[in-house]
Parts: structure tokens; C-alpha cells; sequence
């Protein structure tokens, strides 16, 4: 529950450098779970992951219903409002990007779960490659064409709901 707990030094230093050139990347601490504690590892796994991004989801979904009751709040040159417009963003982000099927990802635990188990034990050995995945996704463009993607469509389903 303590966040700071989930603090990488590492990628803390590169989120603060990389914000000031227009792109905030960084990274945490990944959460601490033993699957031999679970009663199902392969579904409760898959469970654990979805609940980062359900969380985001929610987040969002709050302040879309703020944004609609109260659409004044979210003028720009209000700073309450402005954050509320960050807030909400960057939970859109979070949930589509951790949705990725890229291991170490949560899409990745959750693609596990869905696959077959002969086809999840092909999958489990991509894990070591997910930070390379995530790189060339990221240089080539793809990454960010993908998210701009999802961006886009929930913020246009925002405007029309």
C-alpha cells in the first residue's frame, strides 16, 4: 500500500529528465506476488492484472461523470480543473498501456491466462524480451500510434456519451 515502497530509483531519474523533453518515461517497482500462494495461480494471475487497469478504468469513469455534472471545472484556465483533465488523461494512458500484451506487463498476465496452457508456457519465456519488446515498440513509432489510437476513441466516446 505504500507507494513509495514502489519507487526505482533508476526509473525515477529517467521520468524526471525524459518529462522535460516532452515524454514522461519511467517505471516502478513491480507489485511483489507469489503464484504459489494462489488457490488457481493461472486465473488469479490473470485477475491480479486486471486490476491495475479496472482501477484506471474507474478512476477515469469518476471524473468523465465529474467532467459531465460540472463541465465549468474543466475550463483550462482552471487549475483544479486542469489537473482533474491530467488526472483523467493519464488513467486513460495507464490502462491502455498496461493492457499491452507485452510481458512483464498486466496484458501480458492476463494474455497468459486466456491462452491455453501449452501456448501460455511458449508465452512465459517472451517475458525476458518484454523490456526490448517495449523499446523497439517505442522507437519504430508503433507504441505511440497504438496508444493515440485508444486515446483518441475514449475521448471521442467521452464527447459523445
Amino acid at each position: 500500500m505504500n507507494p513509495i515502497a514502489h519507487i526505482d530509483p533508476t526509473g525515477l531519474i529517467l521520468l524526471v529528465i525524459s518529462s522535460f523533453v516532452g515524454y514522461g518515461i519511467g517505471w516502478m517497482k513491480p507489485v511483489q506476488l507469489n503464484p504459489y500462494y494462489l488457490k488457481n495461480p493461472r486465473r488469479d494471475m490473470m485477475l491480479t492484472g486486471l486490476a491495475g487497469p479496472v482501477m484506471n478504468i474507474l478512476l477515469a469513469s469518476i471524473l468523465v461523470v465529474c467532467y459531465k455534472v460540472f463541465p465549468a471545472l474543466f475550463v483550462e484556465s482552471n487549475p483544479v480543473g486542469h489537473l482533474m483533465f491530467v488526472f483523467l488523461l493519464m488513467n486513460v494512458i495507464l490502462a491502455i498501456f498496461n493492457l499491452f500484451p507485452i510481458p512483464p506487463l498486466d496484458g501480458g498476465h492476463i494474455l497468459r491466462g486466456l491462452l491455453p496452457e501449452a501456448l501460455a508456457e511458449q508465452y512465459e519465456k517472451v517475458e525476458r524480451f518484454g523490456f526490448i519488446i517495449f523499446i523497439v515498440l517505442l522507437i519504430t513509432g508503433i507504441l505511440p500510434r497504438i496508444l493515440g489510437f485508444f486515446i483518441d476513441l475514449v475521448f471521442l466516446l467521452i464527447t459523445k456519451i
